[in-house]
């Protein structure tokens, strides 16, 4: 019986030294997520006193009813630790270390969510929207009728169109004033042909190869182109040279003073009274017209049977203004 205890004695410390060496080993391990399996209480049993050695069996080898198996992630083989056996001595019983049962994960829905404080219930201040982005208000057109009736109403009258522009006459002078610039003409040809302007006799005459000149009393005619231009407004420049020669001796220009030699021809005692008539030509002629002038005769001459002399003035549009390309005294 002494015996028998020793070696059960035995026994149990080694199963005891095994498990304090696998709790070593599982406490070396990393720990994981995986939840801590709650250990189910084994049942422990004491050894009963033995009965007196007479005729009475060895023990045998007692096996504590292992819990229901149940699906865990992954299953830790736990060793099973048996004593040696003795020869010819009873075994001792043979302790398994329960495995522990695995418990359910706890579901992170189970835990109550922590409150979170919302940015969406604060009120957003309006963006302000600059002048004309906002977008032209829509309107429904109303879609037309498949078979729409026909409306009569009163017909619009046509708009007149204008006629096709015609090129504007050209703008001429009156008669009048065709008369009036003839009579100005007339008078300043005679200056040259009938008799000469008028002369300021009170100043000193003056002197040019050879010839005695008298200073020009119409203070129009202070300079010598003075004189011709006043004559460019009356006639052409072809007129206006053959009246105003550049080596002319009628008129001279001395020391800055127009000045002329005194001289005149008079005028024809045959002539009677002048008709003069402005005749404009029936097409294309809005830039040229002629002064017709006639002159009657005082008494007979064979030159002109008619009893009047006739002449004609053509007054034409040169440039910018109108003068006389052709002129002649007719007295």
């Amino acid at each position: 019986m002494k015996k028998k205890c020793i070696i059960f004695a035995a026994a149990l410390c080694v199963a005891l030294s095994a498990c304090e060496r696998q709790g070593a080993r599982e406490s070396a391990l990393p720990v994981t997520a995986v939840p801590t399996a709650a250990v189910s209480a084994t049942q422990t049993i004491k050894p009963t006193a033995a009965p007196t050695p007479v005729a009475t069996a060895e023990p045998t080898a007692l096996h504590t009813q292992e819990p229901a198996a149940t699906p865990a992630p992954t299953p830790v083989p736990t060793p099973r630790v048996t004593a040696p056996k003795a020869s010819a001595e009873p075994t001792a019983p043979v302790l398994e270390t329960p495995v522990p049962e695995a418990t359910p994960p706890i579901e992170s829905s189970a835990l109550p969510p922590e409150p979170t404080e919302s940015l969406c219930a604060l009120p957003l201040a309006p963006t302000p929207k600059p002048e004309g982005s906002e977008p032209p208000a829509v309107t429904d057109t109303p879609a037309p009728s498949e078979n729409p009736e026909p409306t009569v109403g009163p017909s619009e009258a046509p708009t007149p169109t204008a006629p096709p522009s015609q090129t504007p006459e050209p703008v001429h002078p009156t008669d009048e004033e065709v008369l009036a610039a003839y009579q100005a003409a007339n008078e300043a040809y005679g200056w040259f042909d009938l008799n000469t302007l008028p002369l300021d006799y009170a100043a000193p005459s003056r002197e040019k190869n050879g010839q005695q000149y008298q200073p020009v009393a119409d203070e129009r005619f202070s300079t010598m182109d003075a004189l011709r231009g006043y004559l460019k407004g009356l006639f052409s420049d072809e007129v206006v040279d053959r009246l105003l020669p550049i080596d002319g001796e009628h008129y001279a220009e001395i020391d800055g003073v127009l000045c002329a030699m005194d001289g005149a021809r008079g005028t024809d005692v045959n002539s009677g009274p002048v008709t003069k008539t402005v005749i404009w030509p029936e097409e294309g002629g809005g830039n040229l017209c002629t002064v017709h002038v006639e002159v009657e005769l005082l008494w007979e001459d064979e030159n002109y049977p008619e009893g009047k002399r006739a002449y004609d003035f053509p007054y034409q549009k040169v440039g910018d203004k109108w003068v006389f390309t052709q002129f002649e005294s007719i007295m």
